[in-house]
C-alpha cells in the first residue's frame, strides 16, 4: 500500500518486477539485470560458507537500487548444507549449473553462468573468499561471539554445531578445483557457447489439483484506471475451468457481479488463461471465482498495479539507443582509454560509457547538454583543465539530465572543472537527485566550480571516498553538496547563495576545514543519520541555521565562527530510528544570530567543556 500510492516508489516498483521477468523468464543477461559484482559475492560466499539453500528460487529475494536501475541480492535464509553435497565437482556451483539433471529448484540460475561478466567476478571471489588467510581472519574476527551463540544454539539443538573444519576442508576442496572450472569458463569464452538450458515448462505438473490450491493459481491485477472505470486482467494458472463471479472491497463479500460472466478454461502446458473486463473503481480489492470440482467460493486480493511485461528499463532503453561508442562527442577509443573531443560539442543526447574503461577530457572541452542530453558513465573520468583553459560542462538551455559516474572500478579526478545550468537525471523514472553524482565511485575534485544547478543538489556523492577542494559554489537551486555514506574532505571551498543546505551529510566521516559558507537558506553545514563530521577554522554568515546534528551524529567544530544567523546551532532528532545528537564547539563563536542554540532534549552541546542539555521538544516539526 505504501508503494502504490507513493508516485515515485510506485513506478521503480514496475521497472523492479519487469527487471525481476526478464530474469525469470531469461529474457537479458545477468550484467542488464542484477549488480553482478554483488550478486557474484553472494554466489561465492555460499559456495564457500556451504550455504546454497539461499539460492534456491523461492529463498531469492532482491533489492531495486534506484540509482544504479538494477537489482542487488539480499541474503536470505542462507543455513548450511553441509553433508547434503557429495559430488567433488559439486563445492563449485558454476559447475551444477550445467547439469541438465539439476533440481528444479535451481532453476532460475543458470543462464547467470552465461554471462562472462558474472562468471569473472564470481571466480575472483571465489578466488579471494576461499583462501585460507581470509577465512582465518573472518573466523578469529567472530570467534568469541560464535562460541556463544553455538553454546545457546545447543541448549535446544543439541545435534547441531558449528562447522569451521567443514568449512574450511570445503574452502581446500574449492582451491584445488577452482582450475578445472577456470579451463571450464576459457573453453566457454573461446568457442563462444552458452551453458545448455532446459525449457520451464513441465508436463507432469500439467494435472488435476485439489481445488483449495485454486486461490494459489489465479492472479489478478488493475492494468489500466481510465476515469471512473478500471481494467480488471485475470490469468488462471489452474488446472479446471474457473468461473468468475465478481469482485468486492472486503474478501467477505461480491459487491459487483461481472455481466457477462467471464470464464476461464484449465491451464494446459503450464501456459495461463486470460480473461479482462472493466469495473468501477470502488470494488477493486478481492476477486471472486468458482471451480467446477467444488462448491466453495475462493478469492484473492486484486493487485494494483498491471502485471510485469519485461519490458527494458530505462537503463536498457538508453543503452540500446545509444551504443558504445558515441562517436560526436568521442574522439577515440584507444585500448581501455576513451578520449572526449577537444573543442566545443554541442551534444543533444545520452551518452553512455561502459564499464571497463577510462575516460579522458583535456583541457579547454567544452560541453553544451541541450535537449536533455546527458553523461552517463560506468568508468572513471579523468577531468584535466587547467586555470587558463578549464574544462566546461554546461546547458545553454538549462536541460541538461546531469552527469553522472556509477560504479566505477577505480577513483575519478575532476581538476579545473565548471558544472553549470545543469539539470538531473530523469528519464522515464530513472531519476537522481544530483547535477553531477558519483555513486559508489571514488572522487578527488579540486578548483572546480559549480554554477546556477537546477535541481536538489549541485554536487551528490553516495557511499564513496573523496577529497573536494579549493572548489566553490554559487547560486545553486537546492543543496550544494550531498553526501551519503561517505568518508571525505572538503578543503578550502567557498559556498554563497545557496537554495538550501550548503553541506548535508548522512552516515558519514567527513572533515571540512577553511571553508566558508554565505547565504544558506538553510543549514550550513549539517551531519545527519549518524555521521561524525570534524570542522575547523570554517566560516558561516547570513543563513538559516549555521551547524546541525541530527539523528545520532556527533559534530565537533573548532576554531570557527557563525555570524548572522536566524540558529546559530540546532541539534534535533529528525527520524525515530536513529537518536539524540550531540556537538562539541571549541573556540567557537556564535555572534549576531537571532537564537544561539536551539537543543533538543536529550541531545547535549559541549562548550570549550562546558555542557549544555536540550530542553527543546518537537523540533523537527519546526524544521521539516
Amino acid at each position: 500500500g505504501k508503494t502504490v500510492e507513493d508516485t515515485n516508489l510506485f513506478n521503480q516498483f514496475l521497472i523492479a518486477q519487469n527487471l525481476m521477468m526478464q530474469y525469470r523468464n531469461r529474457l537479458s543477461t545477468a550484467s542488464d539485470i542484477f549488480n553482478v559484482e554483488l550478486l557474484a559475492k553472494m554466489y561465492a560466499i555460499a559456495d564457500v560458507f556451504m550455504a546454497r539453500h539461499s539460492l534456491i528460487w523461492h529463498n531469492q529475494r532482491f533489492y531495486y537500487n534506484p540509482v544504479l536501475c538494477k537489482l542487488e541480492p539480499i541474503a536470505y535464509d542462507c543455513y548450511s548444507d553441509i553433508g547434503l553435497e557429495n559430488n567433488p565437482k559439486d563445492i563449485i556451483y558454476g559447475f551444477l549449473h550445467n547439469d541438465i539433471t539439476q533440481l528444479d529448484e535451481y532453476i532460475m540460475v543458470r543462464e547467470l553462468f552465461n554471462d562472462t561478466t558474472f562468471v569473472d567476478n564470481y571466480i575472483n571471489y571465489l578466488v579471494r573468499y576461499s583462501a585460507a588467510n581470509f577465512l582465518d581472519s573472518v573466523f578469529n574476527s567472530y570467534r568469541s561471539e560464535v562460541a556463544f551463540y553455538d553454546s545457546l544454539v545447543r541448549r535446544e539443538y543439541n545435534e547441531r554445531t558449528y562447522y569451521e573444519a567443514e568449512i574450511l576442508d570445503n574452502a581446500n576442496k574449492i582451491r584445488k578445483e577452482l582450475p578445472n572450472f577456470i579451463h571450464q569458463v576459457k573453453i566457454m569464452k573461446k568457442e563462444n557457447k552458452v551453458w545448455q538450458n532446459t525449457s520451464f515448462i513441465r508436463h507432469d505438473y500439467d494435472t488435476v489439483l485439489p481445488a483449495f490450491f485454486a486461490p494459489n493459481l489465479v492472479v489478478a491485477h488493475v492494468e489500466k484506471v481510465i476515469g471512473d472505470s478500471t481494467l480488471i486482467k485475470v490469468k488462471s494458472f489452474f488446472t479446471e475451468d474457473i468461473t468468475i463471479l465478481g469482485i468486492g472491497k472486503v474478501s467477505k463479500k461480491i459487491r459487483k457481479i461481472i455481466v457477462p460472466v467471464p470464464k476461464l478454461a484449465a491451464s494446459r502446458d503450464g501456459l495461463p488463461e486470460v480473461s479482462t473486463f472493466m469495473v468501477g473503481n470502488n470494488h477493486v480489492n478481492y476477486l471472486f471465482f468458482s471451480v467446477a470440482s467444488s462448491n466453495k467460493l475462493f478469492n484473492v486480493e486484486i493487485n494494483h498495479w498491471p502485471e510485469p511485461t519485461g519490458d527494458l528499463t530505462p537503463l536498457q532503453q538508453l543503452t540500446n539507443l545509444y551504443p558504445f561508442p558515441d562517436t560526436s562527442i568521442i574522439e577515440k577509443v584507444n585500448g581501455k582509454h576513451v578520449f572526449i573531443k577537444r573543442g566545443q560539442t554541442v551534444l543533444d543526447h545520452p551518452v553512455l560509457i561502459p564499464e571497463g574503461y577510462i575516460v579522458n577530457f583535456k583541457a579547454g572541452t567544452i560541453i553544451d547538454m541541450v535537449d536533455s542530453a546527458a553523461f552517463i558513465s560506468h568508468s572513471p573520468v579523468l577531468m584535466q583543465g587547467s586555470s587558463e583553459s578549464p574544462v566546461l560542462i554546461t546547458s545553454s538551455d538549462f536541460s541538461a539530465r546531469g552527469f553522472t559516474v556509477l560504479n566505477a572500478d577505480a577513483s575519478s579526478m575532476v581538476d579545473f572543472v565548471k558544472f553549470e545550468n545543469m539539470n538531473t537525471l530523469d528519464y522515464s523514472w530513472w531519476i537522481l537527485t544530483g547535477a553531477v553524482t558519483f555513486y559508489e565511485s571514488d572522487v578527488t575534485i579540486t578548483n572546480t566550480k559549480f554554477y546556477r544547478n537546477q535541481c536538489e543538489d549541485a554536487l551528490n556523492i553516495i557511499r564513496s571516498e573523496f577529497t573536494l577542494s579549493n572548489s566553490s559554489f554559487n547560486f545553486i537551486y537546492g543543496d550544494a553538496f550531498d553526501g551519503d555514506f561517505c568518508t571525505g574532505e572538503v578543503l578550502g571551498t567557498s559556498f554563497t547563495n545557496i537554495g538550501n543546505d550548503a553541506l548535508d551529510f548522512s552516515g558519514s566521516d567527513i572533515v571540512i576545514k577553511n571553508t566558508t559558507i554565505v547565504g544558506a537558506e538553510d543549514k550550513g553545514i549539517s551531519g545527519g543519520e549518524n555521521s561524525r563530521v570534524y570542522i575547523y577554522n570554517t566560516t558561516i554568515l547570513n543563513s538559516n541555521i549555521g551547524f546541525a546534528s541530527k539523528d545520532l551524529s556527533v559534530v565537533d567544530v573548532v576554531d570557527s565562527k557563525v555570524e548572522s544567523c536566524n540558529y546559530g546551532i540546532v541539534l534535533l532528532q529528525k527520524k525515530p530510528e536513529f537518536g539524540p545528537s550531540s556537538m562539541i564547539l571549541k573556540n567557537t563563536m556564535i555572534l549576531n544570530s537571532k537564537t544561539d542554540m536551539l537543543i533538543e532534549e536529550n541531545s547535549i552541546v559541549d562548550v570549550d567543556g562546558k555542557i549544555i542539555d536540550g530542553k527543546e521538544v518537537n523540533l523537527s516539526e519546526i524544521f521539516y
